[in-house]
């Protein structure tokens, strides 16, 4: 799947014939592995999605149900293990008289030694292209609001190779488990291999069938490695976690074969970059509860939290066609929506402009709409102080759990009857502090937000699905009280754009 849910451009005819009803499949068995990316949660494996669907409307008998290979996991896994059970299938349905493929035992896994290889030499085989795999260097951390976000400054070596991103484009991280996490984990395994040892993990299906190799990227990783930075022991399986429970240890190799591995994450980059070769991320904290009601923090999170200055980190530059792209023409108004850490790619925008202004280039003004929980994890001030030197900003806040927040603010219907403007900034303004959610602060000030698409202004929104589909709704409603056309006619044109996540 690419760009907007279609399919690559080898597949333009075949996509065209399937809509228009020319090819049947009566009496077609057929199963589906789609490619994809949860990165881009409406568009994930559409095109594979699309064809599963059509196929089985024609007249086609899906042997199982469609599999997806995400770009953020391991799609060559997760093809090899689809292409057996498929195969499984097709010899119990069309060779009954055979002895059956499928094993009478689960998987089986052992170790093998194998060639020494570098934790920067298996990442870089994998499933992200050819993009160059980079050695980051946690330089500067900076707690934003009492633990809620925090703004990582990165170093990396860039080797006269030219500007490796621009504004709007992402950076993909691996995460590591923490050292009393993997130690915990490690001193319940039993049948461990030597930990100085370079391994290989391989696995079968059935006793009868031939050993393959789990993950050949991971070949020729030491023991602590793989608990380090492959196994992600946030996500380890119910029955090993309730075995260990009970005082029992588990074999490491089934451990390891059965934990799914580190995902990449993916962050709107920060900032613009430097001559020093540096790059800023923002990142919000995440918690969830786990299949036993416990309230845990996200693998990012957990590292992100304790991850000192000078840790080396893994990771690359991405472009894609998913995106936003900040106007060539400066002196544009932007309008800017956003949410909690949906602010990220803000920020690069933001000082790009800045910069621009400072080679005394004509720059139009920006108006930020910001929502967050409270005042305590407003950030913004913090962030937008060195930037509103040279920029005209007006900030829009909403508070969606404002509480008493507003309480101690000059404020008549939620507008500040005297903006308040540091001197020390200069022309950081806050027009106004709602008590709600950010597309509700964009309803209230629907007169505004039309004067800003009749004088040319671009729209951008960064955060979370739902909060993204309510924003747009906001705005089409806006640009239907104001005649202003229809929030296609922006997209078309590239005046809106968006970028959603989680």
């Amino acid at each position: 799947t690419f760009g907007q849910g279609t399919g690559p451009s080898m597949s333009k005819d075949f996509h065209k014939k399937l809509l228009g009803e020319t090819y049947t499949f009566e009496g077609t068995n057929y199963a589906v592995f789609a490619l994809g990316s949860s990165q881009y949660i409406d568009t994930f494996a559409a095109f594979g999605k699309l064809i599963d669907s059509e196929v089985e409307k024609r007249g086609g008998n899906r042997l199982m149900d469609i599999t997806i290979g995400d770009d953020q996991g391991n799609q060559r896994k997760d093809f090899d293990d689809w292409v057996g059970s498929v195969f499984s299938l097709c010899c119990d349905k069309y060779l009954p008289q055979a002895v059956s493929t499928r094993g009478a035992t689960d998987k089986l896994y052992r170790f093998r030694y194998a060639n020494r290889n570098s934790i920067n030499s298996c990442f870089q085989g994998n499933s992200f292209g050819s993009k160059k795999l980079h050695e980051f260097t946690v330089t500067e951390k900076i707690n934003l609001s009492s633990g809620e976000y925090y703004l990582l400054t990165l170093s990396f070596e860039n080797n006269g190779t030219g500007t490796l991103f621009e504004p709007g484009q992402h950076i993909g991280i691996f995460p590591k488990n923490k050292e009393v996490v993997v130690d915990m984990y490690a001193s319940k395994l039993h049948d461990r291999p030597f930990t100085v040892v370079p391994l290989s993990l391989e696995e079968r299906i059935a006793i009868h069938e031939p050993w393959r190799k789990w993950n050949p990227q991971f070949d020729g990783l030491e023991l602590k490695e793989i608990l380090s930075s492959v196994c992600d022991l946030n996500r380890v399986q119910k029955k090993f976690r309730d075995s260990m429970k009970e005082g029992n240890t588990i074999d490491c190799a089934n451990f390891v074969g059965e934990t799914p591995t580190i995902r990449r994450r993916m962050y709107s980059i920060a900032s613009c970059q430097k001559k020093e070769n540096t790059v800023k991320i923002l990142i919000a904290m995440h918690e969830f509860r786990n299949i036993d009601g416990e309230l845990v923090s996200g693998l990012m999170s957990d590292f992100i939290r304790h991850v000192p200055v000078g840790e080396k980190i893994q990771g690359y530059f991405s472009k894609s066609g998913e995106q936003m792209v900040l106007q060539e023409d400066p002196s544009l108004p932007l309008v800017l929506i956003s949410a909690g850490s949906g602010f990220a790619p803000f920020m690069s925008f933001i000082e790009k402009r800045a910069n621009q202004a400072r080679l005394q280039v004509t720059v139009g003004p920006i108006y930020l709409f910001h929502g967050c929980r409270c005042q305590e994890q407003d950030f913004l001030d913090t962030i937008l102080k060195q930037a509103s030197q040279v920029l005209k900003i007006v900030t829009y806040r909403a508070y969606s759990r404002a509480n008493a927040d507003l309480e101690f603010l000059n404020l008549e219907n939620g507008l500040l009857v005297k903006p308040e403007i540091d001197d020390q900034c200069g022309c950081l303004l806050t027009r106004r502090v709602f008590e709600g959610y950010v597309q509700d602060l964009l309803t209230v000030e629907s007169d505004l937000l039309g004067e800003f698409v009749r004088v040319g202004g671009c729209f951008y929104t960064c955060g979370r699905n739902n909060m993204v589909t309510a924003v747009k709704e906001a705005l089409s409603s806006v640009l239907t009280e104001h005649q202003c056309g229809t929030l296609q006619q922006l997209v078309d044109v590239g005046r809106y754009q968006e970028e959603r996540f989680g």
